[in-house]
């Protein structure tokens, strides 16, 4: 369940990040058009992997074994609430990193600002030693 949760952000962040250098008319996209570009362009490869992967688990619970009914059953699910929750919140999480809500720039930050950070991370990293 990991692995496909690792795979669904990638391709959800490297589609987003790919709609960063679209342009309409020689202007870049607005938020809205890129988050839309985005999920229609990673849609068909999150649902043909996850989908896939849920059926060949589900189709354990087909075994007269107890312990392999269970495993398919659970990973199964897992893996169709691991894409419904790919598919609810990736999509705002890209926006708000974009917009700076987690603290992420793209660009430097200047110095006294690096300088506050690096001070925040220090006590932080005081208060867990």
């Amino acid at each position: 369940v990991v692995g496909v949760s690792a795979d669904n952000m990638f391709v959800y962040c490297d589609t987003w990040a790919q709609s960063d250098k679209l342009r309409c008319r020689g202007e870049p996209l607005s938020l809205a058009a890129r988050l839309r570009w985005t999920c229609r362009q990673a849609l068909p490869p999150l649902l043909a992997a996850d989908l896939t992967t849920a059926f060949s688990l589900l189709i354990n619970c087909s075994s007269a074994i107890p312990a392999v009914f269970q495993f398919g059953l659970c990973g199964g699910v897992l893996i169709l609430i691991n894409l419904a929750l790919a598919l609810t919140y990736l999509p705002p999480l890209l926006v708000l990193r974009e917009q700076g809500a987690f603290g992420l720039h793209r660009e430097p930050l200047p110095e006294p600002q690096r300088a506050a950070q690096a001070r925040r991370l220090r006590d932080l990293h005081a208060c867990w030693s």
